[in-house]
């Protein structure tokens, strides 16, 4: 398919969505650029084999997995790694990875020698229909998830949808909350689609029809600070209830399915998300209470807009 394009202040990215993309590296990529790839130890090296086989590599990093890599004791350490090597300011980072590897590479490129090129290699459902979109990046510092960031766009957003194959259920459903989430706020056709749909009759138009969406908030409200609030529907309570867990318990999209859960006061837009969740066996309570929560959060208005804003489709 052609690719999205999404505008930002200063410029213009695509996002290449094509199966086997990572089997075409002299298709997609400038190979007379010089790339530091950053990924974690989760992922299967034969996916970014041949990025390495083709491309003028300078550098491979591979962190750990997890949340707990984005820190500023983590970004030291990085930063020391390109400094020992000597990497220049044409270089072009690539984040192979999920959203923890995405937000943790583009804080590195926004920050390095005052900002270089990056490239979002997405390797995750939730990563490929979420987070690898509008140049968010940012760092955790203590229990403050994504506190220290910026907004940075990409140079491209590539997206090889094969990678999904060697995915853990639990990461499938990580990246379904997303969706569901979604099609909550802004569209009625496909959480239609995902009340009836299965992970095993999953199809990659969903994966483009939540980029359109995330696309269209973006364009709007680059810095996040109207519409594009709305893609925190569940996050509020989700990202206390991550903290809460010291990133341990839930996924980031099990958290905001419980999120979505406690934020939804209207009752048939909460049955109808609940079986969603339940479908792709993401959780729906948890017993910590809200008052153990308030702490770790600041209520924003942005959510009370968004169940509003459902219950004006529902």
């Amino acid at each position: 398919m052609e690719p999205i394009l999404v505008r930002s202040k200063d410029s213009t990215y695509p996002i290449v969505i094509e199966r086997g993309l990572l089997q075409q590296v002299k298709v997609f990529f400038d190979i007379q650029k010089d790339y530091v790839l950053i990924t974690d130890s989760m992922i299967p090296s034969m996916h970014y084999q041949p990025l390495l086989d083709t491309l003028s590599i300078k550098l491979l990093i591979t962190l750990p997995a997890g949340e707990q890599i984005k820190t500023l004791s983590t970004y030291q350490d990085v930063l020391e790694q390109l400094i020992t090597h000597r990497i220049k300011k044409d270089v072009v980072l690539l984040a192979f990875g999920g959203g923890v590897i995405g937000d943790f590479v583009g804080f590195l490129a926004a920050t390095y020698l005052r900002g270089v090129s990056y490239i979002q290699i997405p390797t995750t459902l939730l990563s490929q229909v979420d987070s690898s979109v509008g140049g968010k990046v940012a760092l955790d510092y203590q229990q403050a998830k994504n506190i220290i960031g910026q907004f940075y766009p990409p140079k491209a957003v590539f997206i090889d949808p094969l990678v999904l194959q060697t995915l853990p259920q639990r990461q499938w459903s990580n990246g379904m909350a997303e969706i569901i989430k979604m099609a909550a706020i802004c569209d009625i056709h496909l959480f239609e689609k995902l009340e009836s749909m299965t992970l095993e009759t999953f199809d990659d138009d969903v994966i483009i029809q939540s980029i359109l969406h995330k696309k269209h908030y973006v364009e709007t409200d680059e810095f996040d600070q109207g519409i594009r609030q709305h893609l925190n529907f569940g996050h509020t309570f989700g990202h206390a209830i991550e903290a809460y867990y010291n990133y341990q318990k839930y996924t980031h999209g099990e958290a905001v399915a419980i999120g979505m859960m406690r934020i939804t006061k209207n009752p048939l837009l909460q049955k109808r998300i609940q079986h969603c969740l339940i479908r792709y066996h993401l959780p729906i309570e948890d017993e910590v209470s809200l008052e153990t929560l308030l702490p770790l959060v600041s209520l924003r208005s942005e959510e009370r807009r968004v169940g509003k804003e459902c219950r004006s489709r529902w």
